[in-house]
């Protein structure tokens, strides 16, 4: 469980401390972000920023799903191999 523990912390801080290259936006999205209607209200940006957040959750979630369901069968083993013996 350690070793888990100590992977994810790992993991946990090599994401933060490439960080600063999140702000990168293509020219594309950075001109679609600024944009504004006829009457100078940003519409635009708010829906953009709802999608990058949820294209960036749903590998996490899969994983997450994928990782819960490994550890329940791996619980679910070590149980039913120690009620056996």
């Amino acid at each position: 469980m350690k070793k888990i523990l100590f992977r994810f912390l790992v993991f946990g801080m090599a994401t933060l401390w490439n960080a600063h290259s999140l702000y990168a936006q293509c020219t594309q999205c950075k001109s679609a972000a600024a944009a504004k209607d006829e009457a100078g209200n940003m519409y635009v940006g708010e829906g953009l920023n709802f999608g990058i957040l949820y294209l960036l959750a749903l590998p996490f979630l899969l994983i997450a799903l994928v990782g819960g369901f490994w550890l329940y069968r791996n619980y679910q083993l070590k149980r039913k191999s120690l009620v056996e013996n």
